[in-house]
């Protein structure tokens, strides 16, 4: 039977990004493990080449591999009236996605932040203000809160692809996201970049950002047509759609000989 395995993360590429250093020896069992059941795929696939490059570092080489971006359901969101506040979500104890930096960024940010994602209790302590966390959300309730958001604010360390980004730019949202290589690779200059440890950079931003609605609509649309343009669910379905039918015909051929 024909295998092909997406990598969309993992750990050892998490703690790469995250702790920057290499995986501690307690993780070699994981990676024999992956190393061989990915060595027995007929193709791999990633959602970013930068997400591609690292795995085969890790695990390759492999027999075949191709970039197939990840897409989302365009219709589940949609723009309306901006109200100028910042959204986020994701689970803040994940350092990376690094939601912690625009908690503390919170304290110079001039208006209202909203994190949406699973936290603990401690995470109420001292925090800023001007920050609500919303807690888990359903999926109808994110598509309310960023089709108002004028911003979607992420400083990720590590996001092999960030389908949050895509269902922000489907609701008309100007993106900031962590200066990193997989979300450049995605979004080009569709996105705005911050650092990954400078909570006053973020913070000085998002207040400019804010005094310029102009600006902030020149975003928004530009990252959603960006989106419209390259990752809409329809057109990951058909890539793989085609690989499918590429390894099956294959692998029909090796076996008639």
């Amino acid at each position: 039977v024909p295998v092909a395995v997406t990598i969309h993360s993992c750990v050892l590429s998490w703690w790469e990004a995250v702790k920057n250093e290499q995986a501690p020896i307690s993780w070699d069992m994981y990676r024999w493990h992956i190393k061989t059941g990915i060595q027995s795929a007929d193709f791999i696939t990633a959602p970013t080449k930068s997400m591609l490059n690292v795995a085969e570092k890790f695990y390759g080489p492999f027999r075949s591999q191709r970039v197939i971006y990840n897409g989302r359901d365009r219709d589940l969101f949609q723009p309306r009236q901006k109200k100028k506040f910042i959204f986020s979500m994701g689970r803040l104890w994940d350092e990376a996605k690094n939601i912690k930096l625009l908690v503390e960024a919170a304290k110079f940010i001039n208006y209202q932040v909203f994190i949406a994602g699973e936290f603990e209790e401690k995470s109420l302590n001292n925090l800023p203000s001007n920050v609500t966390l919303l807690g888990k959300l359903t999926q109808h309730e994110i598509a309310q809160w960023l089709s108002e958001a004028w911003i979607y604010a992420l400083p990720a360390k590590y996001e092999p692809f960030g389908y949050s980004f895509v269902e922000a730019a489907f609701s008309g949202c100007t993106l900031i996201g962590g200066d990193i290589p997989s979300l450049h690779e995605v979004w080009n200059e569709a996105m705005i970049y911050t650092q990954t440890n400078n909570a006053a950079q973020l913070a000085g931003l998002i207040n400019q950002l804010m005094d310029n609605e102009t600006y902030l609509s020149e975003m928004g649309k530009q990252a959603y047509n960006h989106a419209m343009n390259h990752y809409a669910l329809e057109q990951m379905a058909y890539e793989y759609f085609k690989l499918y039918k590429r390894i099956t015909t294959i692998k029909s051929n090796l076996l008639q000989h």
